[in-house]
């Protein structure tokens, strides 16, 4: 059992040394409340307690009271300046009942366990019981040990109306104040601390404060290991030098992810429910990583694992599955869920994976149970199949400034998510301890490899990005990300995002990038290289300043010097596959002409019409082209009658009379034209029902096997028959009917050349020049008069 697809950290194993340091978990105090039956209190001259304490109790338990004193050395003082409450001896007092048993039995495992003692020799002996009235207070002092093995104070305080009297307790430069005021008549209120802590009692504000005061005392040997609080403090700055190191350092892991000894579930796991020493080595670990500027985190580990049984234990088919254990392993997953941060919120940080070489200690899943395991049964030539499901509860660590960079490793958009927050205000920025340029650059510098799958290849998120980017102001920033990450991937979905970085920073933000850009992108997103360059001369300002006449003419000529690239062959990813290419657009064709007439390139824009005309695989003669030249004709300017245009309108022309200048006519036959390249009986006869003129519909009696071989040939040659089995009599006829499909098709086809022709006319204007193109203007003016 166990996992075994998991890398360990080997470089942070020093850090896992000095946590094995620890002997002991818990802290120097631990405080808590329960809903429970009441304690049974009689005390000498007061008698029995009712709860909440009314009024008329307070007063007689303060009759059978004495003053408080305080000890200041061997001396026992009395002074109400400095303790001002009152005590009645453990002697005149008896606590009891028939629950009472079971609900100090509990506190007293729960204060073991926050304070990190031996539950099992751990014992409460009442003190005191101590009355505050309005004002009173104790200053600030240090318990004397009272009886051999005493180690802390528990107090218990009792349902009472008031408020203030909350309890502060120091040690080692850490300070925590409890609020143990508690007035339901079913709620206890209890803390417990060390009795090397200072601590002091504050001004009651209100009402009354009553509580029972007991020495813990542990019995047994070795007392005196637990005779102070826990001291973590050389433990913390040793691992706190390591983390600094890591974090400053050139690591080849972003995060630390350290394994917990303890079961929790996904809703369970929150910091102030962590059992035993792993709450002891997370408050080691949040203590260092505040100090090396690490961010600290609890998460559920994921760990799904697919394999085969291992049939060398458990033989083959005839045990039950259920006993069936994973042999090899061929796949696997492993991922952080469910956040939790040390102030108790849920970061939205979504799945991050655990890579190779995070996780701490060595060995730690060698024994782990799986917490689901789903059984296959065999089924057919596949075997049995198996999976497994780990959850595992984790501490992770990683560098508050590479916080981008690890969430990057999942999401690019949670990162960016992360930046817009921490960006909102300079109190979040600071509380990671970075600038925005310097998130900016973790992102850039995290920002995946591989541009061909996943997130990193949406155009939507590097547009959203550099959206972010103009927002901070970060021109640096956004030269980098266009350079390094927006250019080798670029797609087109970019450009509205370009274009607006270009307005904010001005055209030296795109400064040598465009013109690369269009070198390398044009071959296979020519339309979207066209429609960056023709969305920048829009935007340009009315003055045309020379730095965006400059950019955008050097992106013109870089565009009519690639073009024909656009119409070559383009190896793809693999050596099998053709790259994409995109088809030239109406769009595309009128802009290439309208770039190159803004830059008085009319050489090379009538080059690249007649590179367009002569590729009417990409593009259509008989559909963009004309459309194209309407919307050349419809821009209002006189830059169409230059000899780029005609040569579109020349060759568009041509096209469509040679297909469409007259009407087809509908068959007066069945005759198909069909070039059968099967010499088999079936397609032989098929073949020469085809030729038969008069023949409209054909039987062919026979088996399903020569039916389906029938039907694939005319499905794979697209000849103009319905089909229909007839399943009656063996074997089934399958009935073969020519219909009018060709005809239909090219008659629907026509249709559409003639109102292609008619924007031919209506765009080539008033006045036609050029022998060819008048030539060509009388016959389509003659095929439409023909189609009316």
């Amino acid at each position: 059992m166990g996992v075994t697809c998991v890398a360990y950290n080997d470089e942070h194993q020093p850090i896992e040394e000095i946590l094995r340091r620890i002997d002991r978990s818990g802290d120097f105090y631990t405080s808590g409340r329960l809903v429970a039956p009441m304690p049974r209190v009689e005390v000498e001259q007061a008698g029995m307690v009712s709860f909440p304490v009314p009024a008329v109790h307070i007063q007689a338990l303060i009759r059978a009271a004495e003053r408080a004193p305080y000890g200041r050395g061997p001396e026992t003082i009395l002074d109400r300046s400095v303790r001002d409450c009152w005590q009645i001896d453990s002697s005149q007092v008896q606590v009891g009942g028939s629950g009472w048993s079971d609900t100090f039995r509990s506190i007293l495992k729960s204060v073991a366990g926050g304070l990190g003692c031996p539950g099992d020799r751990l014992e409460g002996q009442l003190y005191k019981l101590l009355v505050y009235e309005t004002g009173g207070f104790f200053s600030e002092h240090r318990d004397t040990e009272k009886v051999t093995g005493m180690v802390g104070t528990l107090v218990i305080s009792l349902p009472v109306a008031g408020s203030g009297g909350e309890l502060m307790v120091r040690h080692s430069g850490r300070a925590i104040t409890i609020d143990t005021c508690v007035s339901d008549p079913s709620e206890l209120a209890y803390a417990a601390f060390y009795a090397d802590c200072t601590h002091k009692t504050l001004p009651v504000r209100s009402g009354h404060r009553v509580s029972l005061v007991y020495n813990l005392i542990l019995r047994g040997n070795r007392t005196e290991e637990f005779a102070s609080a826990p001291l973590f403090s050389n433990l913390e700055e040793a691992v706190a030098g390591r983390l600094t190191r890591w974090a400053r350092g050139n690591s080849s892991t972003r995060k630390i992810v350290r394994v917990l000894d303890h079961h929790y579930s996904s809703s369970g796991l929150t910091f102030d429910r962590l059992k035993g020493l792993d709450d002891t080595v997370a408050k080691v670990l949040a203590k260092a990583s505040r100090k090396a500027q690490c961010s600290l985190y609890a998460a559920i580990l994921h760990i799904e694992e697919y394999g085969s049984p291992d049939f060398d234990v458990y033989g083959y088919y005839d045990e039950d599955l259920d006993d069936v254990e994973m042999g090899e392993v061929y796949d696997w997953r492993c991922w952080l869920d469910g956040w939790v941060a040390a102030d108790g919120t849920s970061p939205a940080f979504g799945r991050i994976p655990l890579k190779n070489g995070e996780l701490l200690p060595a060995d730690a899943l060698d024994d782990a149970e799986p917490d689901e395991k789903r059984v296959r049964e065999a089924s057919g030539n596949e075997g049995i199949d198996i999976e497994q499901t780990y959850l595992i509860a984790a501490l992770i660590l990683w560098p508050r400034a590479k916080t981008v960079a690890v969430l990057a490793q999942q999401s690019l958009k949670g990162a960016i998510d992360f930046i817009e927050a921490e960006t909102a205000g300079a109190a979040g920025v600071r509380d990671e301890g970075a600038e925005p340029a310097e998130l900016v650059s973790h992102l850039i510098g995290a920002w995946p490899s591989t541009p061909h799958y996943g997130e990193e290849s949406v155009p939507e998120v590097r547009s959203r990005f550099l959206r972010l980017l103009v927002a901070l102001e970060d021109e640096r920033g956004a030269s980098r990300f266009l350079r390094e990450i927006v250019l080798p991937r670029y797609a087109g979905g970019e450009n509205e995002a370009l274009t607006e970085a270009a307005v904010h920073f001005g055209p030296r933000i795109l400064d040598g990038v465009l013109a690369e850009l269009v070198e390398a992108k044009t071959a296979l997103h020519v339309n979207c290289v066209t429609g960056l360059i023709s969305r920048l001369c829009e935007v340009m300002p009315a003055a045309t300043p020379k730095d965006w006449v400059d950019m955008l003419g050097e992106a013109t000529r870089s565009l009519f010097r690639w073009l024909p690239k656009a119409f070559e062959e383009v190896e793809g990813p693999h050596p099998w596959q053709k790259a994409h290419r995109e088809t030239v657009d109406a769009d595309c064709i009128a802009r290439i002409l309208q770039i190159g007439w803004r830059f008085e390139l009319d050489r090379e824009a009538t080059a690249a019409a007649r590179l367009l005309a002569e590729n009417p695989q990409t593009v259509t003669p008989d559909r963009d082209i004309p459309s194209a030249l309407s919307l050349l004709r419809g821009d209002g300017s006189r830059q169409a009658d230059k000899q780029a245009f005609w040569e579109l309108w020349s060759a568009s022309a041509e096209f469509l009379l040679q297909r469409s200048a007259v009407s087809p006519e509908e068959p007066t036959d069945w005759f198909v034209d069909a070039r059968i390249d099967c010499e088999c009986r079936l397609c032989q006869m098929l073949q020469a029902f085809c030729g038969d003129r008069l023949a409209k519909t054909k039987r062919f009696k026979m088996v399903q096997f020569d039916r389906d071989h029938l039907e694939n040939k005319i499905k794979q040659l697209n000849l103009p028959m319905d089909r229909e089995t007839i399943k009656i009599g063996r074997p089934y006829t399958l009935v073969c009917t020519k219909n009018r499909s060709v005809f239909r098709d090219r008659l629907h086809e026509y249709r559409e050349d003639i109102k292609h022709m008619r924007k031919l006319i209506r765009c080539s204007g008033a006045n036609v020049t050029g022998v060819e193109p008048r030539r060509l203007f009388q016959r389509l003016s003659a095929a439409l008069l023909r189609a009316l």
